[in-house]
């Protein structure tokens, strides 16, 4: 197998040189998950470039990797809010840590039913499913308080038990397990 070049700094010109090479491959369908994987190892050098529908990615994971949270949501939101042209594009782990980026920005809410419609998702891998999981019960957790509605407490509830079953053994599970017992009306079910 070939070896790796090591990835080093572009020059100005080089990223526009690169961008207009991408846009090409772009415009004809031609993107694909290795090279797109090969485009945000050079997010850095190629941020703010012009790259089509790929262009809120670029700077949505920019932002993600720079903790900019706020600005990370909203070029995610963009990102997939126009469909992206390709072949076989999987954008599974982008809509994770979309749903991370909620978490982080405090929007508990957005973050739960991100990571509840990426659970949905047909062929989804055991390791984002389980870090899912827990990204649902997480963001449900934190917002269950004396003033939520009984939607929420459900949701919560549906969350926890998820989180639970897929990962029984997890250090955050005993969290889970005394919210549930906190929530249910059930003296026996909570001394269980």
């Amino acid at each position: 197998a070939p070896a790796r070049l090591p990835l080093l700094p572009l020059p100005m010109y080089a990223a526009r040189y690169a961008a207009a090479r991408l846009r090409e491959i772009i415009d004809g369908g031609g993107m694909t998950m290795p090279l797109l994987a090969e485009l945000l190892a050079y997010r850095v050098e190629i941020v703010g470039q012009d790259l089509r529908e790929y262009t809120d990615l670029v700077d949505a994971e920019y932002a993600f990797g720079n903790e900019q949270w706020y600005s990370a949501v909203q070029k995610y939101q963009a990102f997939f809010a126009r469909p992206a042209r390709g072949v076989d594009l999987q954008f599974d782990r982008f809509r994770y840590r979309h749903a991370v980026a909620c978490l982080k920005a405090d929007l508990t809410g957005d973050a739960a039913r991100l990571a509840e419609r990426l659970l949905g998702t047909r062929g989804l891998e055991p390791e984002p499913r389980a870090a899912a999981t827990k990204l649902a019960y997480v963001a449900r957790a934190s917002r269950v308080d004396a003033k939520s509605t009984a939607d929420e407490r459900t949701a919560m509830t549906t969350a926890a038990k998820r989180f639970l079953a897929a990962s029984p053994a997890d250090p955050d599970a005993n969290g889970a397990r005394v919210l549930l017992a906190q929530t249910t009306g059930d003296t026996a079910e909570a001394l269980r």
